[in-house]
Parts: structure tokens; C-alpha cells; sequence
């Protein structure tokens, strides 16, 4: 016997495999399991009867635990399945150590020997991964599901596996003939009373293991949260997921305050866990503000649409929209079934569209990371839609990655209308229902998120409108025409599914100069200049020039800010540089002559330093 073939062999042992689930339920490391007990039954009579079962549910339904309780009773009675052990495997039991195809067959079979010699029943979480573990070029049929399909046929091996909805119907497709050695068993999610119920049996428990004090009202914030926040999650997982992070959270703490305050180690060392630790955890979460957390606290209206007014110009209507549905969602008045929004921004370029979204960003979940953008003139190809969903050798796609890392988000599919149709389709299961499924099975849900697209659809109609004439007589026509032009582009279906359709206006001469003035105001708060306690005062000529020279009819605003750098930022950076403007100096800059910019000190020689010359065509 070769040294690799007796290694593998040392891992086939039993005790190897995984863990022992009916020993570690006799030596009460894993306990009693409420609320299941039927479906603990319905389990043994199916593996008395000889049968294979595969447990399908979603994810939290408590498909592990079912198998769990099924231990605690075989631990207490023997002959409850005839005095046989439940071993938890996974494909990596399989595979580990293996670097040949050969070698991953001899270990498939020696777990099977090793399993038929002590009777042992296998348990097999995610078992539907079993259809490509081992898969390698040229051995397509021996994989390890195709491997154990012949043992299962002939009674020889009991297998216990699990599964999502979606995880079974891939198994259905992919390999009927192993899915069919199994007996399905539906795992439905608990209700919140159920888990509630379960959440007061252990209270005890939770708190001796974990030496603190649970305030009654914690496990009432827990379900209500989860059931908020969590849509896409089922009970009881989701509910158990949020006390166990916070319990660790809070014993962290307990161990460092013991480090810096020994005294602490007596009775009153005992923390407590209240609501409010419930409410921060779910805030660090899904970075939404408190005021949508926390029921008891309040915000007015017009202060959250003073936060985008102060920062987006002349798109009072979108504003409005964007934030009726932050109120939609704080009142819980949004369809837990779809995303919170759904809108299309549509209109000119450099108006607002995209800055919009990533305020939304930043005010609703905390951070313009939370913005998800995806430019869609790279998804122009027939098949590539295939990227957003799934990626080779079973990745996930990008969209599916990026939601599941961040489901409390803006998703920003930019410029839609260049997508191929092939994209509307796909969007049409997640505007509507909320959520998507790729070719592996896995569901993501987009309920917590807000999806906004942006088209430049009649943004040739606006622009055809003179600078500085009022939009107030003429606004009508043009929606009447953008609706249109919306129409002529984008199916009714897909048109049906949007919360709201918001047009951006073109940009009158008073939001450009106020445009302007913001960006020369946070050019002056830069970190060069505060750093060194120089002061800037613009002038006001130097604000019309950066109108005249920074705004553009066909980019709107979007050249604004390369005009304030080129301008302006540059010949402040040489005048630092060169030390004619030094440390704690206050200056003004203004605009003078063949348009120059003159840097004056407010110092007694009023000295001035003309600067680069503001040539528009430059």
C-alpha cells in the first residue's frame, strides 16, 4: 500500500468523515431542537423504510436543524433508528487530499466501505453541489453524484441531503436519475410567533451559556426587524443570525473591559442586551438612518428634501420622488415584494441624473459605496447578459455577486437604452417580483434595494431650447414628446413596472451660476488651502466666467468641474508652489483684463500676481 492511498484511507475513518452528530448530541453539545417535531418523525420513518431523503427548503428554514434534532432523539434512544450513527459530511469529505481523478474514486470508496461497515447514515448538506464535485476534463460522468448514484440504487449507502427550492429543480435537470434515489421532504419556513416561542424556551439557556441578561423585549425587536429588513431570509435562521452576532459582539466588549478593569469580574460584569443593540446592529447593517430603524423617532419630510435641494439644483421634481419613497419605506408603506423603487431618469446630459443616485447612496444607506452602477453600453451584446447573472465554471455574475454582498443598495443601470433587449428581459423578473435566479439555482432578492436607470431619451428635445429661457409654457409639450420618445424605445411592459418616470430638466443661467458656485466653494476647502490656513474669496466675476466657460449645452453641467480645476485650481497650485501665496495669507481671486486670473493678498502691500490667462477655447 502506497503512503497516499494509506493517508486517504486514515481520512475515510469514520470519526474523519465529519462530524458525529449523535455523539455530540449525547455529550449535549448540541441540543434539543422546539417546533419540529413532526418532521423529525415523518425523517425516521422514511430511513427505517430503507429510503434516502433529501430536505428542501430556503435557506433558515432549518433544514440542518431538523437533522440535529433527529441526533438529540437517536442519542437518547438507541433503537429510535436502530441504533445507527448520523454522520454530517460535504463534498470537500470527499475531495479533500485528492489530486487525481483516480485518487478522488478510491476515497469515494472508502468512505462508502467505511460507511456501510458501521451502518452509519450520511448527511450531505447542499447535496446538489455533489452534481460537479470531482467533475474534471474528460471524466464529465464521474462526478461525485454519478459516483454514489450505484450505492444508493442498491441500498448500500443512506444518505440524508439538503437542499434549496431552486438547488432541487437544478438536481431535476442536471442528473434525474440521482435525484430520484430520493424521498423529497419539504422544510417551510416557522412563523414569527414560532420563533418567538422558540426565542423564550432558550432564554435560560442563551444566558447562562453566555453569562448576560436578555431584556424581554430583545427577541420582540429581533423578529420585528428581521421581518422588516430581511425579506429575502426565512425564520428561524434569519432571527438566530442577528442574536448570534450580537451576543458575540457584546461578549467581545465584556472581554475587553475586563482586560482594561479587572474589578469588573464580579456579578455586575454581567452585561445586558437591550433593544437599542438590536437597533445598532441592524443600522451597521443596512446603513439606513435611524428614523427608518427605530419606530419612536421622527423626521420631517422637508428636511430630507433639503438634503438632496442643497446638493442638486433645478430637479425639484425629482427630489420630490426620490423623497416620497424614503417615506414609503420608513411608514413601511412599500411592497415588501418588490424593490423599494424603481425609477428612470430621464432627460439631458450633466443634469443631475447620476448625481442624484449616489446622494440617495449615501443619505439612505449610509455611503456612495452602496451605489452599484453598471454601465450598459457594455452589455450592447446579444449574450451579455450572461455576465450579470452567471460567470464560467459556475461563478456567480456580477450583478448577482454584487447584491449579495450589498442587498441594502442603489442599483444604477446607466444609460439603459443602449442594453441589448436581451437585458429587459432579464430586468423584467426583478422590477416586477423583486428577485432573480441564476443557472446554479441560487435566488437573489433585490427588496431592499433601489434600481434607477438613466436614458438620455429626448435630451435632443431639451437641448433645442435656448439657454435661460423659462421651461414653465413649454414644459408640458416636451413630457408629452419625452413620453413619447419613452414609448417608441422601451416596451409597455417594462414601462409598467417603473415607480415613477422623472424627467430632468435642462439647466436655466440661475442653477448654472449656483452649480458653479458650489464647485469653486468646495474647490476653496480643499485640503491644500485649509491645510495652510489660506483663505479664497472668488469674486464674483470669477463665478460668471466659470458660467460662461464651464457650462455646455450639449454636457450640460458635467464640464463644470474640469473648468474650475483647469481655471482656477491650477493657477492657485503654482502660486502655492512658487510661494507667492503662503501659510495663513487670505486672498481674493478675480477676473480682469484679457481674462486673467489675479490672485490680490489682504496684506498691506496689496500686492497681485496675474495668473494663467482663462482662454475658453484652451
Amino acid at each position: 500500500m502506497s503512503d497516499r492511498t494509506a493517508m486517504l484511507e486514515g481520512l475515510s475513518r469514520l470519526e474523519n468523515i465529519g462530524r458525529n452528530l449523535t455523539q455530540l448530541a449525547a455529550d449535549g453539545i448540541i441540543g434539543p431542537i422546539y417546533e419540529r417535531t413532526e418532521l423529525i418523525n415523518q425523517l425516521r420513518r422514511q430511513i427505517l423504510g430503507g429510503n434516502n431523503v433529501l430536505l428542501i427548503g430556503e435557506p433558515g428554514t432549518g433544514k440542518n436543524a431538523v437533522v440535529e434534532g433527529l441526533a438529540c432523539w437517536n442519542a437518547k434512544r438507541r433503537d429510535f433508528l436502530d441504533n445507527r450513527p448520523i454522520i454530517e459530511c460535504a463534498h470537500t469529505t470527499f475531495q479533500a487530499y485528492c489530486l487525481y481523478v483516480s485518487e478522488f474514486e478510491t476515497k469515494v470508496q472508502m468512505i462508502v466501505d467505511e460507511a456501510r461497515k458501521h451502518r452509519a447514515i450520511l448527511y450531505y448538506d447542499q447535496i446538489n453541489l455533489s452534481l460537479s464535485a470531482g467533475r474534471a476534463d474528460g471524466a464529465e460522468d464521474r462526478t461525485l453524484a454519478n459516483l454514489l448514484t450505484p450505492y444508493l440504487s442498491r441500498g448500500e449507502l443512506h444518505i440524508v441531503g439538503s437542499t434549496t427550492p431552486e438547488g432541487y429543480k437544478a438536481m431535476r435537470k442536471r442528473n434525474p436519475v440521482f435525484t430520484s434515489r430520493f424521498v423529497p421532504l419539504t422544510i417551510s419556513a416557522l412563523s414569527a410567533e414560532q420563533t418567538l416561542l422558540i426565542f423564550k424556551t432558550l432564554q435560560a439557556k442563551f444566558e447562562t451559556d453566555y453569562s448576560i441578561l436578555i431584556e424581554p423585549a430583545v427577541f420582540e425587536s429581533i423578529i420585528d426587524l428581521s421581518d422588516r429588513f430581511f425579506k429575502a431570509r426565512f425564520f428561524p435562521g434569519k432571527a438566530f443570525e442577528v442574536l448570534r452576532h450580537v451576543i458575540a459582539a457584546k461578549a467581545e466588549c465584556t472581554e475587553q473591559e475586563m482586560q482594561i478593569r479587572p474589578q469588573l469580574k464580579g456579578s455586575d460584569s454581567i452585561k445586558k442586551i437591550a433593544p437599542q443593540d438590536i437597533h445598532a446592529y441592524f443600522q451597521q447593517q443596512t446603513g439606513l438612518p435611524s428614523f427608518i430603524i427605530q419606530q419612536d423617532e421622527f423626521i420631517a419630510p422637508k428636511d430630507i428634501f433639503s438634503f438632496f435641494s442643497q446638493r442638486i439644483y433645478g430637479q425639484d421634481e425629482a427630489i420630490q420622488e426620490v423623497t416620497n419613497v424614503i417615506l414609503h419605506l420608513a411608514a413601511e408603506m412599500n411592497d415588501p415584494q418588490r424593490p423599494v423603487g424603481v425609477f428612470l431618469f430621464a432627460g439631458p446630459t450633466g443634469t443631475g441624473k447620476t448625481y442624484l443616485a449616489r446622494l440617495l447612496a449615501r443619505y439612505l444607506f449610509g455611503s456612495e459605496e452602496r451605489l452599484l452602477r453598471y454601465d450598459m453600453s457594455e452589455y450592447s451584446a446579444p449574450n451579455s447578459f450572461e455576465r450579470l447573472i452567471s460567470g464560467r465554471y459556475d461563478q456567480r455574475g456580477k450583478l448577482v455577486e454584487d447584491v449579495l454582498a450589498a442587498p441594502f443598495s442603489v442599483i444604477l443601470f446607466d444609460e439603459i437604452e443602449k442594453a441589448h433587449p436581451n437585458i429587459f428581459n432579464l430586468l423584467l423578473s426583478v422590477l416586477g417580483e423583486g428577485r432573480l435566479t441564476d443557472e446554479t439555482g441560487l435566488t437573489v432578492g433585490f427588496s431592499n434595494a433601489i434600481i434607477i436607470m438613466t436614458s438620455n431619451v429626448g435630451g435632443d428635445l431639451y437641448s433645442k431650447k435656448p439657454m435661460g429661457v423659462s421651461m414653465e409654457t413649454t414644459i408640458p409639450l416636451t413630457e408629452m414628446d419625452l413620453q413619447k420618445a419613452l414609448k417608441s424605445l422601451f416596451r409597455p411592459e417594462f414601462l409598467n413596472r417603473l415607480t415613477k418616470t422623472v424627467f430632468f430638466r435642462p439647466l436655466d443661467q440661475e442653477v448654472i451660476k449656483a452649480i458653479a458656485q458650489r464647485e469653486i466653494e468646495k474647490l476653496c476647502e480643499r485640503q491644500g488651502l485649509t491645510r495652510r490656513k489660506i483663505s479664497v474669496t472668488p469674486m464674483e466675476a470669477v463665478t460668471e466666467a466659470m458660467v460662461s466657460w464651464g457650462y455646455n449645452s450639449e454636457y450640460g453641467a458635467r464640464p463644470m468641474q474640469r473648468a474650475v480645476e483647469r481655471y482656477i485650481g491650477t493657477p492657485l497650485a503654482e502660486a502655492i508652489t512658487s510661494g507667492q501665496i503662503r501659510m495663513g495669507q487670505s486672498i481674493h481671486i478675480d477676473i480682469e483684463g484679457d481674462d486673467r486670473l489675479i490672485i490680490r493678498q489682504e496684506d498691506s502691500k496689496a500686492r497681485s500676481y496675474p495668473g494663467r490667462a482663462l482662454k475658453k477655447s484652451g
